[in-house]
């Protein structure tokens, strides 16, 4: 095996998971033709990586309900087969100049964002060409801006339970004005956010979701229950291509692929609008099956 080959084997795109998103290495001395290429590799070794830990994960316990509207997350079984052609492929097949001046653009982009929603956008375009490093570096940047400040957290939790009580009852504008009082109470819980998020969605208000969602980010760029919202915001406004990127991205930034999955799964068995129901099957097949839409 050639030294590209052993670097996506053992996975040297785990510093991305420890917040190191731009790789220093020299890439001829690693054996790459170009630090595009080298990138690519860090990507794909990542990817493999995901699905190597989920081989080796112990058997699940089975989860108790959620009490709250929060997303829930999943992850596949994967078998060796599924994993070993990535290797291969990666080390067999250096990416086009075409494919390698757009991955340099989208580095570019992500390590210059100096806004949350910039970040964001650039996020969605590491997403579209599977560029975990990209994404990991929007994500550092947004992380690195000033935070909301801590409120009175325990008015926030009595408010929050009152909204997700109207919420239960689907009394979505007592609930979305309830919430709404949760979070100026406590402005950096992400929690209530989440919950509030939801409720504009689940009232049709889809543009208050998404720009709410979008400053969501700014608590925590790699939550995975702000990133699904943005999905679904993006779909409803006859966005199909940037849905499917955000939810790219709430997959590789779940921390839990099983309840991910079993909530794609739910929401494809439940959902009634045709459009909804094929951005979760999209997802499903893009990070299941390395079926990549076409954008």
């Amino acid at each position: 095996m050639n030294i590209a080959a052993k670097i996506v084997t053992i996975g040297l795109a785990s510093f991305l998971l420890a917040g190191c998103s731009k790789v220093e290495y020299d890439y001829k001395a690693l054996g790459f033709s170009s630090n595009n290429e080298m990138q690519a590799a860090f990507d794909k070794g990542y990817q493999t990586k995901q699905k190597l830990d989920e081989m080796t994960k112990p058997a699940p316990v089975a989860a108790t309900a959620p009490q709250t509207p929060a997303v829930v997350e999943s992850s596949p079984v994967v078998a060796a087969s599924q994993v070993e052609p990535v290797v291969s492929q990666v080390a067999a097949t250096p990416p086009s100049p075409a494919q390698e001046t757009n991955s340099a653009a989208v580095l570019a982009a992500a390590s210059a964002c100096d806004s949350v929603r910039a970040c964001a956008e650039a996020m969605l375009g590491a997403a579209k060409i599977e560029s975990v490093a990209s994404a990991m570096e929007a994500a550092r940047r947004i992380g690195a801006m000033p935070k909301p400040q801590r409120g009175d957290r325990k008015l926030a939790r009595k408010l929050n339970s009152e909204g997700l009580e109207s919420l239960k009852q689907r009394k979505l504008p007592d609930a979305a004005a309830t919430l709404t009082q949760a979070l100026e109470a406590d402005p950096a819980d992400e929690e209530i956010l989440s919950n509030l998020i939801f409720a504009y969605n689940e009232d049709g208000n889809v543009s208050k979701a998404e720009q709410l969602a979008y400053n969501g980010l700014l608590l925590n760029p790699k939550r995975a229950n702000i990133w699904l919202p943005i999905a679904i915001a993006k779909q409803k406004q006859g966005k199909p291509n940037e849905a499917l990127e955000a939810m790219w991205i709430a997959w590789q930034f779940s921390e839990d692929k099983e309840r991910m999955l079993a909530l794609l799964d739910k929401r494809i068995a439940e959902e009634t609008d045709d459009g909804m129901k094929m951005m979760y099957v999209n997802a499903k097949a893009w990070v299941l099956e390395s079926k990549k839409p076409s954008f």
